[in-house]
């Protein structure tokens, strides 16, 4: 299903569309790093890193994305990919950025919208993420709640 979904946001009409090749997926890669290099995440994407993780995920089984496009281009991107488990299929989300331009104007809210309606033709019921709390009232608005009694842990060997 390629559906596109267009919502009228202030002055720049959004268009939702799934992502159906490489090259439409690594028009992503300038957005990832601007939206990931301010508050809260502070990272240091380069364009081969951001291209190489975006082409990475594209190439996990069961891979789907959404892009978000306004008349200024590219304006977020939501990444990841379906996984079996023991109580179905469940959605690891791997990314959702979006643009610092524009941000707070729904374009997140959008691709959560028809990644949920894509998940549920294709009997998804459950999405997983990881986030900064910093961020976690953006997705609990959006209907996610915290797992309790679940911690995110890290090893990471000092050189």
């Amino acid at each position: 299903m390629n559906h596109i979904n267009k919502v009228e946001n202030n002055t720049h009409e959004i268009k939702i569309e799934k992502i159906v090749s490489t090259e439409r997926l690594l028009q992503c890669a300038e957005i990832l790093i601007e939206a990931y290099k301010g508050e809260p995440w502070f990272d240091s994407w380069t364009q081969e890193s951001a291209k190489a993780i975006l082409t990475y995920h594209y190439q996990t089984p069961k891979f789907m994305g959404w892009v978000a496009t306004s008349s200024c281009g590219v304006a977020g991107c939501c990444i990841g990919n379906i996984e079996p488990h023991y109580t179905g299929r469940n959605f690891i989300l791997k990314e959702l950025f979006i643009s610092p331009k524009s941000q707070k104007r729904g374009v997140g809210k959008k691709l959560l919208a028809a990644m949920k309606k894509d998940l549920e033709v294709n009997g998804v019921k459950t999405v997983l993420l990881f986030t900064k709390k910093a961020i976690s009232d953006f997705y609990i608005k959006s209907g996610f709640s915290e797992v309790k009694g679940m911690g995110m842990m890290i090893y990471a060997k000092n050189e």
